[in-house]
């Protein structure tokens, strides 16, 4: 493998957003296409809680077992992927409107995190 061929393909941010239900990430569009993460395509989703010296993290993974599915919506005639994280966990992790990294890689995985400054 050249050393220079890049893991991450994509990085975006995003904001937690709270709900009626629950606390919500909402990520969707090429990115997610870049990274593997097509409409259908099912995958798993790990949460890693803040610890002493590391920050908490979301990491999104293509599993064909998984219990999470990439919906899709169209725009313009055209699908466009989404993924929905909506869950009461999400509020452990983060606070209402704690803006998030969102770093897409070639190898079939996301990872969000805090953006930090």
């Amino acid at each position: 493998m050249n050393t220079t061929t890049k893991i991450v393909v994509a990085r975006g941010t995003t904001k937690v957003k709270k709900t009626a239900r629950s606390f919500r990430i909402w990520i969707e569009g090429n990115k997610l296409l870049q990274a593997g993460f097509e409409p259908d395509v099912r995958f798993s989703v790990d949460l890693d809680f803040a610890t002493e010296g590391h920050p908490a993290r979301i990491f999104l993974k293509l599993d064909a077992s998984g219990d999470r599915r990439v919906t899709k919506a169209s725009r313009n005639g055209k699908d466009r992927p989404i993924i929905d994280l909506h869950q009461a966990l999400i509020g452990e992790l983060f606070a209402e409107g704690t803006e998030l990294e969102v770093f897409y890689t070639r190898a079939g995985f996301i990872l969000i995190s805090e953006v930090q400054s």
